[in-house]
């Protein structure tokens, strides 16, 4: 198997930038920790190379981060900065306190308490629907808005700007309810 910098030379000429953006997300994603590239590595690798691809690859790597999992989530991050947001945080991790179980929010806004779930194919079966049913659940009660975004988002995208710009627009009024909510509840 040829090294994975060697292989995003060669694509880099073939691929557009998004393309080779998710290609190096790919390398440092969260599900690939062990055997994979950081960012930063092809950064680094990219240094003081001469070859053809690199300037688009050097292109690529400014726009790439890690902990990205699936292509879609590369291009709903590029589209909500191209769209003029502030970058998400990718993939951050939240415990449900009662069950103790461990999730992934694809693209998050923790100052506002957004969300932002990617919904491919997959999440249509019925294990992971009750997966995001149950992160879904977890982030309501802890005051987050939550929008799930699919592919013919990305095809239009007015939709799910306005819900963005709704979520964004009521964060604080949100967020102190809740804060509220829980301040009212009864000591266990």
């Amino acid at each position: 198997m040829e090294h994975p910098f060697s292989l995003l030379l060669d694509l880099a000429p073939l691929l557009s930038h998004d393309e080779l953006v998710a290609c190096i997300d790919s390398l440092g994603s969260r599900i690939r920790v062990s055997g994979g590239l950081t960012v930063d590595a092809v950064r680094t690798a990219c240094r003081g190379r001469r070859a053809r691809g690199i300037r688009a690859l050097r292109a690529a790597v400014r726009d790439a981060r890690d902990w990205v999992d699936s292509p879609r989530e590369t291009t709903t991050r590029l589209m909500v900065i191209r769209a003029g947001y502030p970058e998400p945080e990718t993939n951050r991790p939240v415990r449900d306190p009662v069950t103790g179980k461990e999730y992934w929010i694809d693209l998050a806004y923790p100052a506002w308490k957004i969300a932002i779930e990617y919904d491919g194919k997959r999440h249509f079966t019925e294990e992971q629907a009750r997966k995001d049913h149950a992160k879904d659940e977890l982030l309501h009660r802890d005051g987050w808005a939550v929008l799930r975004i699919t592919v013919e988002d990305h095809k239009d995208s007015k939709d799910f700007f306005a819900l963005l710009e709704e979520a964004i627009r009521t964060a604080e009024q949100r967020i102190r309810a809740h804060s509220e909510a829980v301040d009212q509840r009864p000591a266990a």
